[in-house]
């Protein structure tokens, strides 16, 4: 995130990466308003940015990003607090049209779990952004099984997974 530096690197490594499929969407190119305003319309991906970053209304007025990644609540400090939840960010971008990519409790099945019901909630989650199929273990008993890049959403009580006890004993720091 925020690696790319420049407006000029950001086109550069977007163009070469929209060459590439399954490729969509960059995370963060850059870090100021600013650049977000000379890359705007010209960036052959999606551009997203974590919420609260930049002024949400900033970035609807101006229709700076294609979308905006949440992590969850925010931080008090942010500024932003239309968007101090998930529930608000949801009816954020269902007002302005400005879909999210959730990124919140992204590394273990438990957050996967969590994160699926979440997108089945709300309509504003467009995808879910899980680290957890690159763990060495989820910690979940039950099987995430991608189906042309969906899984189905766990339907037994609660959050419809299996805490692996074992797993959470291996990883466990004493």
């Amino acid at each position: 995130n925020h690696t790319w530096g420049s407006v000029a690197r950001t086109l550069y490594y977007a163009t070469k990466l929209a060459e590439t499929p399954g490729y969509f969407g960059v995370e963060s190119p850059v870090v100021s308003l600013e650049a977000y305003r000379q890359l705007k319309g010209k960036v052959p991906l999606r551009v997203a940015e974590h919420w609260g970053v930049l002024s949400p209304m900033l970035v609807a007025r101006e229709g700076l990003l294609d979308t905006v990644i949440s992590t969850g609540p925010t931080r008090e400090d942010s500024g932003y607090h239309l968007g101090d939840t998930v529930f608000g960010q949801n009816a954020f971008a269902q007002m302005y049209g400005i879909p999210i990519w959730d990124e919140s409790s992204c590394w273990s099945g438990i957050g996967l779990a969590m994160q699926a019901h979440q997108a089945a909630a709300y309509p504003g989650i467009e995808y879910t952004i899980n680290a957890s199929v690159t763990s060495e273990d989820d910690l979940v008993k039950e099987p995430f099984t991608m189906n042309d890049g969906f899984y189905d959403i766990p339907e037994k009580p609660g959050l419809g997974v299996t805490l692996d006890d074992d797993a959470v004993d291996k990883y466990r720091i004493r």
